[in-house]
Protein backbone atom coordinates (compact mmCIF):
# COMPACT_ATOMS: atom_id res chain seq x y z
CA UNK A 1 0.00 0.00 0.00
CA UNK A 2 1.46 3.14 -1.38
CA UNK A 3 1.25 6.27 1.33
CA UNK A 4 0.31 9.74 -0.56
CA UNK A 5 1.43 12.39 1.06
CA UNK A 6 -0.89 15.47 1.14
CA UNK A 7 -0.42 18.82 -0.87
CA UNK A 8 -0.07 20.98 1.95
CA UNK A 9 2.32 18.70 3.92
CA UNK A 10 4.82 18.95 1.08
CA UNK A 11 4.45 22.74 0.84
CA UNK A 12 5.49 22.91 4.53
CA UNK A 13 8.35 20.79 3.56
CA UNK A 14 9.55 23.09 1.06
CA UNK A 15 9.24 25.80 3.49
CA UNK A 16 11.13 23.95 6.42
CA UNK A 17 13.65 23.31 3.42
CA UNK A 18 13.81 26.99 2.43
CA UNK A 19 14.30 28.65 6.02
CA UNK A 20 16.91 26.18 7.21
CA UNK A 21 19.29 27.36 3.76
CA UNK A 22 17.90 30.95 4.54
CA UNK A 23 18.54 30.77 8.25
CA UNK A 24 21.23 33.80 8.17
CA UNK A 25 18.49 35.54 6.78
CA UNK A 26 16.46 35.34 9.70
CA UNK A 27 18.70 36.19 12.04
CA UNK A 28 19.91 39.57 10.09
CA UNK A 29 17.35 41.36 11.96
CA UNK A 30 18.29 40.86 15.30
CA UNK A 31 21.78 41.91 13.93
CA UNK A 32 20.86 44.87 12.49
CA UNK A 33 18.83 45.68 16.17
CA UNK A 34 21.81 45.00 17.65
CA UNK A 35 23.93 47.31 15.70
CA UNK A 36 21.33 50.11 16.04
CA UNK A 37 21.05 49.58 19.99
CA UNK A 38 24.92 49.88 19.87
CA UNK A 39 24.63 53.44 17.57
CA UNK A 40 21.84 55.14 20.02
CA UNK A 41 23.62 53.97 23.37
CA UNK A 42 26.64 56.07 21.79
CA UNK A 43 24.45 59.14 20.28
CA UNK A 44 23.11 59.11 23.98
CA UNK A 45 26.76 59.26 25.57
CA UNK A 46 27.50 62.38 23.16
CA UNK A 47 23.93 63.81 24.02
CA UNK A 48 24.54 63.54 27.79
CA UNK A 49 28.29 65.33 27.87
CA UNK A 50 26.86 67.94 25.81
CA UNK A 51 24.01 68.68 27.62
CA UNK A 52 25.86 68.39 30.99
CA UNK A 53 28.24 71.30 29.10
CA UNK A 54 25.29 73.36 28.54
CA UNK A 55 23.87 72.83 32.09
CA UNK A 56 27.33 73.84 33.72
CA UNK A 57 27.43 76.63 31.00
CA UNK A 58 23.89 78.30 32.26
CA UNK A 59 24.78 77.81 36.07
CA UNK A 60 28.41 79.59 35.71
CA UNK A 61 25.77 82.32 34.09
CA UNK A 62 23.45 82.61 36.37
CA UNK A 63 25.90 82.44 39.11
CA UNK A 64 27.90 85.91 37.27
CA UNK A 65 23.91 87.19 37.04
CA UNK A 66 23.45 87.12 40.85
CA UNK A 67 27.05 89.05 41.37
Amino acid sequence: MRFIEPKWLHNMDVIDKHLQKNENWLQYPDKKAEQWEMEIVNWNEVFLKQMAQIENALLEIGAKLEE
